[in-house]
């Protein structure tokens, strides 16, 4: 059976995953660290309408990501503290995508003047603080036949990461944006009708599609009832306004004839005469509506 694709566009929160850290690559004197902040590793979330689990897997191939901010520097932060500057430790930069994309490494550089900026440094530096995490939005999500213990696997194939932060304790991969500053924003979701797909999503889906070839049948019906009303209205109007006409011009005839016959008779009677009128007067009796059968 050919598959065939099926979007829909749904509203989801800022998503965050673990980071790992390569200890033995700290540097110093530079104040820098590389980290490994994105991997190809599956992450169980819970599916935004129905609730039931499946697998993220973020794609990293370059051509599925937002770079802009990345390549520019973005905020290495104190626990996802977006709301002031003072939670600004440093900044992460330089991603790299080595050939097979399994993994994506990149420099942090913390500040030399903050102090909680240097203090953290030294903690990482004495592997006290080891755990690390990264916020992204998913901007567009595909679906595919592979599934982890019984689990259907999602790929974002579109997405963007915003910020790394050095973290207490690892992130949880469930709990998205937390949920007193949640921000929701818009996800492309891309499934497939085909041999993918389990029987209850194949049930709901003709289920789907009945309801919505009825609404377009309820709806193809009542257009037609609405042209088929205003077509009798049309030809009623037609109708009333030809017998209108037809009397008019019957009566205009009838009014002319009668007319005729007036004048004639009038003329008729002045012939008649002995002493004839003048025509001044035959006139003023045909102006004035004098009619001889009815009299002056």
């Amino acid at each position: 059976m050919a598959k065939q694709a099926e979007k829909k566009v749904v509203s989801i929160p800022r998503s965050y995953r673990e980071a790992p850290l390569r200890p033995t690559s700290l540097n110093e004197e530079a104040r820098t660290v590389e980290v490994v902040w994105a991997t190809t590793t599956p992450v169980l979330r819970f599916h935004w309408e129905t609730g039931k689990p499946y697998w993220e897997v973020l794609s990293l191939d370059p051509a599925h990501i937002v770079l802009d901010r990345f390549r520019k520097g973005i905020s290495v932060l104190d626990s996802h503290n977006r709301h002031t500057v003072d939670a600004v430790l440093g900044i992460a930069e330089n991603p790299v995508f080595p050939e097979g994309h399994a993994e994506s490494a990149c420099t942090v550089t913390f500040s030399a003047e903050h102090p909680s900026a240097l203090r953290v440094f030294k903690e990482i530096k004495a592997r006290i603080l080891r755990h690390w995490s990264f916020g992204y939005d998913v901007i567009r999500l595909e679906k595919t036949e592979r599934m982890i213990d019984g689990i259907p696997v999602y790929v974002a194939t579109l997405w963007e990461p915003f910020e790394l932060s050095v973290v207490p304790v690892p992130a949880d991969p469930n709990a998205g944006a937390r949920a007193h500053e949640e921000v929701l924003h818009a996800c492309e979701v891309i499934t497939f009708r085909g041999s993918d797909m389990t029987e209850e999503e194949k049930k709901r889906l003709r289920e789907e599609e009945e309801k919505k070839r009825k609404e377009e049948e309820a709806e193809k019906k009542r257009k037609e009832a609405e042209a088929s009303d205003d077509d009798d209205e049309s030809e009623d109007k037609e109708g009333d306004d030809g017998k209108r006409s037809l009397g008019a011009t019957r009566a205009a005839e009838r009014a002319v004839k009668e007319e005729r016959r007036r004048i004639a008779e009038i003329r008729s009677a002045h012939s008649a005469m002995p002493h004839a009128m003048e025509e001044d007067k035959v006139q003023e009796y045909i102006d004035n509506g004098t009619d001889v059968r009815r009299g002056p």
